[in-house]
């Protein structure tokens, strides 16, 4: 037997005896070809044929032992399949190699065992690809793209060495299920409607995604995983991760979300340049541990609303602020530990606007006792907002102070100082000796000669706790000093802390 090509008009057959491959050289050659694979040498004759259904059905028949086909080692390099392939019952005992196959229908696995390498380099399949209850003893290997037209299904997939592949191209959706890869998994590049998985990782995982959904729902990886998704929704409901993992988008104009983080314990878990926007933290454990790089949140809904980041529980009309503002405490701990002062900074106003929604809650709904306490809270926190934006707004804060003046300055201007009395000064003596006196006219009344002085008076009440006027001053005047005396302090207070907090960031 001789490698070439075949001389039979359109076969590509590149083993051939003589000038013919086993399909065309007579029906004897083919018998003699069954017999030969049934007796167990290698099924490597059809390399680059064209096999039809019923060569197929002739060859798994002649490898029939009382229902268990046994295949010494297969090589179907460029071999064509015309309808569909199901191997039922199949060990292959050396390696299988379907590298470059063309299956015009379905290829499907049924109770196989794999038991050393298999090969699917370039495999192109027009219908769907399916394996069930198979396992692979040796390596699991594609060094090109396979591309399936339908969908692909894994059920009871077990690999006991390294799967890699270049990639799967699928015109449907990728599924997954109760499959166990022991060794290191290199997926490549995954493009298909969906990919659904709940396996078993022993080693890290590495894939890169192109799907609409990418659920990995129950999936558990002892050593981690490596995820990229280029688009599409990212679902981590009930995943075990044993070891540091990466969930990464691409950081292009495509959107890569995390949506779903239902009981999952994420204190291992980097979210990289990923939508997290529609994403309930609340439902995820581990949460002031996660580490974030470059993850968009959600934004307020109004543009009167102060812009920073927000939860989706926060659009949640269900959900409580209590749970709410916990979320937020626990996100920003994480920020913290990350050295991302603005993302903190964003997560504590969260936290602080969450706890006065609350209080106004309990102020409805709570007793006489407790309706005191959430009045007291919620009055601080209502101040303590709109004052400073909970210490991070320094704009606001310097205008609150500034308006604390210009009012306070106002007040005394108008009705703070009192009013001026004729005054009389000696202009001389009479013929007697006696001083003569002339009455002097009081001092400019009136708001606008009162500015200056009110200004100043203001501006030195509102950073001076004790200091005492040296002015005399009207009951009025006396009242707008001691709330300045009050109330400046603690402004301006917050002003330096605001802006304090503004050049940390």
């Amino acid at each position: 037997m001789i490698a070439g090509g075949c001389a039979q008009f359109g076969c590509r057959a590149d083993i051939v005896d003589g000038e013919r491959c086993v399909q065309h050289r007579g029906e004897q050659a083919w018998e003699s070809f069954l017999r030969r694979i049934g007796s167990g040498l290698p099924l490597n004759e059809l390399r680059g044929c064209t096999v039809d259904a019923d060569a197929m059905a002739q060859v798994l028949a002649s490898l029939d032992r009382r229902g268990k086909l046994h295949i010494a080692g297969a090589d179907f390099t460029g071999t064509t399949f015309s309808a569909d392939v199901i191997f039922k019952d199949v060990e292959f005992s050396k390696p299988a190699l379907f590298t470059g196959a063309k299956f015009l229908g379905s290829l499907k696995f049924d109770d196989v065992r794999f038991g050393a390498e298999a090969r699917f380099d370039g495999v192109r399949i027009g219908g769907e690809l399916r394996f069930e209850n198979v396992l692979v003893t040796g390596e699991f290997r594609a060094d090109e793209v396979i591309h399936v037209g339908a969908g692909s299904v894994a059920n009871g997939l077990t690999c006991e060495k390294d799967f890699r592949i270049e990639g799967l191209s699928c015109g449907g959706g990728v599924e997954v299920d109760r499959s166990i890869f022991s060794a290191d998994a290199d997926w490549g590049v995954v493009e298909a409607g969906s990919l659904t998985c709940s396996a078993h990782f022993r080693s890290r995982l590495l894939v890169r995604t192109r799907s609409r959904t990418v659920d990995f729902t129950r999936s558990r990886f002892d050593q981690g995983i490596s995820l990229t998704v280029e688009s599409g929704d990212a679902i981590l409901d009930r995943v075990t991760f044993g070891a540091a993992s990466t969930v990464a988008g691409t950081g292009d104009d495509a959107v890569a979300a995390v949506v779903s983080l239902v009981d999952v314990d994420i204190s291992d878990l980097t979210l990289r340049e990923v939508d997290v926007s529609r994403c309930a933290f609340g439902l995820a454990h581990g949460v002031d541990e996660v580490t974030v790089d470059g993850v968009r949140f959600g934004r307020p809904r109004y543009c009167w609303q102060t812009h920073r980041a927000i939860i989706a529980e926060e659009r949640d009309p269900a959900a409580s602020p209590a749970s709410v503002a916990r979320v937020y405490r626990l996100l920003r701990k994480a920020f913290e530990s990350s050295k991302d002062e603005p993302g903190a900074a964003d997560f504590y106003y969260g936290e602080m606007l969450m706890r006065r929604r609350q209080r106004w809650r309990d102020i409805r709904t709570a007793g006489s006792g407790g309706r005191l306490s959430s009045f007291v809270e919620y009055s601080l926190l209502l101040g303590y907002g709109v004052i400073s934006g909970f210490g991070l707004r320094a704009g606001r804060a310097l205008t609150a102070f500034l308006s604390l003046v210009m009012v306070a300055a106002a007040l005394l201007a108008a009705r703070g100082f009192p009013a001026g009395k004729t005054a009389y000064a000696p202009i001389g003596t009479d013929a007697r000796g006696y001083l003569i006196y002339a009455p002097v006219p009081p001092a400019p009344d009136g708001f606008w000669s009162n500015a200056g002085r009110a200004i100043r008076l203001a501006a030195q009440s509102s950073v001076s706790l004790l200091q005492t006027p040296a002015q005399p001053l009207t009951p009025v005047g006396e009242w707008v000093v001691l709330v300045c005396r009050f109330a400046g302090p603690i402004i301006a207070g917050l002003a330096i802390l605001a802006v304090h907090n503004k050049l940390r960031r």
